[in-house]
C-alpha cells in the first residue's frame, strides 16, 4: 500500500482525524478567500459618554473614536481534536477554534468642558474560543450545512490609553467603554459576517471522501 493510501486509511479509521482534516480545510478556505477582507478589519466610529463630578455637579465628558482596526483574524485555527459522528447519511463535525494574538487600536479625542486631548486606545485579547458544528454528506463530501458558530468564551482582554495627560481621571471609563465596543465588534464580525460566509460556502464546498487523499 502506498504512503498516501496508508495515510488516508488512518484518517478513515479515526473519526477524529477525519474531522480534523475537514475543519482544517474549512479554516484554510476562510483565510485564503476572505482573510484580506477580515484582517486587518476596519472598525466603525464610536462614541463614549460618561460623567465627572465637579463641585457636586455631574459634568458630561465625551470620547470619540475613529480610524480603528482589528488585526490577527488570520491566526484562526483549530485548538484541539474535533468530534465526528455519523448520523444517517450525514457526517456531523464539531470543534473548538481559536486565534493567536488579536489586537485592536483606535485614534480618538476626549472632550470635557469643551477642551481635551487627542488620544490613542489600543488593546489585545489573550484567549477567544469559538465553537463550530456542521454536517456534510458522508458519501459526496458536499451539501454541507452549518449548525452552530458562536463565541463561547473571551478572556484576558487588556486595554491601554495614551495621551490623556492631566485628564488621566478618564482612564477607567475609557477602558471600560473600549472593552465593550471591541467585544461588540468582535461578536458581530465572527457571529454575523464570518458565519454568513460559512453558511453560503458549505453547500458547495468539497470535503475529502474515499478516493481523495490527504496530501
Amino acid at each position: 500500500m502506498s504512503d498516501n493510501m496508508q495515510q488516508y486509511s488512518s484518517i478513515e479509521n479515526d473519526p477524529n482525524e477525519r474531522g480534523n482534516l475537514y475543519i482544517d480545510k474549512l479554516v484554510e478556505d476562510i483565510i485564503e478567500v476572505r482573510g484580506d477582507e477580515f484582517d486587518p478589519y476596519k472598525l466603525g466610529e464610536s462614541v463614549l459618554g460618561f460623567y465627572k463630578k465637579v463641585l457636586f455637579v455631574n459634568i458630561s465628558a465625551e470620547v470619540r473614536l475613529h480610524n480603528g482596526y482589528l488585526r490577527g483574524l488570520k491566526t484562526l485555527h483549530r485548538t484541539g481534536d474535533s468530534y465526528l459522528v455519523e448520523q444517517g447519511d450525514k457526517l456531523v463535525i464539531r470543534a473548538d477554534l481559536g486565534f493567536g494574538a488579536l489586537d485592536f487600536s483606535y485614534e480618538g479625542s476626549l472632550k470635557f468642558l469643551k477642551i481635551g486631548p487627542s488620544i490613542t486606545v489600543s488593546g489585545n485579547v489573550a484567549y477567544i474560543e469559538v465553537m463550530i458544528e456542521f454536517s456534510v454528506d458522508s458519501k459526496t463530501g458536499k451539501n454541507g450545512s452549518l449548525h452552530e458558530f458562536f463565541i463561547n468564551d473571551i478572556r484576558g482582554m487588556d486595554v491601554w490609553v495614551s495621551g490623556l495627560g492631566p485628564f488621566n481621571w478618564a482612564l477607567n471609563p475609557i477602558i471600560k467603554g473600549a472593552k465593550k465596543i471591541f467585544k461588540t465588534y468582535l461578536r458581530n464580525l465572527l457571529e454575523s459576517k464570518i458565519r454568513f460566509y460559512i453558511e453560503e460556502r458549505l453547500p458547495n464546498f468539497q470535503f475529502p471522501v474515499e478516493g481523495l487523499y490527504r496530501r
